[in-house]
């Protein structure tokens, strides 16, 4: 009987504490992922980078098909194929791409960190 309590003991505490930690109707993610998009300009090119920026918003984008008119482009040059410059390009010249990028875009540029 003394073998079996340990293991009782943990399957009470995960059973009686499931309710409260259950987050599988929580839509946090999702929520602040079409805030974002919501908040960004029309026909806009927005930079992204992390997992909020590159998972969430890549995932509402191209595959849920939100906001078509929206360009995606990772902040890193790490993810996606529309890089400006090689992801394996210095610091330095990544920055100046952007910064040329900014420059002579028609579109307006946004970014979320």
């Amino acid at each position: 009987m003394e073998k079996f309590l340990p293991p009782l003991l943990v399957v009470l505490v995960l059973v009686s504490n499931f309710s409260g930690n259950n987050r599988s109707s929580n839509e946090f993610a999702q929520r602040y992922g079409k805030q974002v998009l919501a908040l960004t300009p029309e026909n806009a090119v927005l930079f992204v980078e992390g997992d909020n920026g590159v998972g969430l918003v890549g995932y509402l984008l191209n595959v849920a098909h939100m906001r078509p008119d929206l360009e995606l482009r990772s902040w890193n040059n790490l993810v996606f194929e529309n890089r400006l410059p090689s992801a394996f390009a210095s610091d330095k010249t990544q920055d100046q791409s952007r910064v040329d990028f900014f420059q002579i875009s028609e579109r307006p540029c946004m970014t979320m960190y």
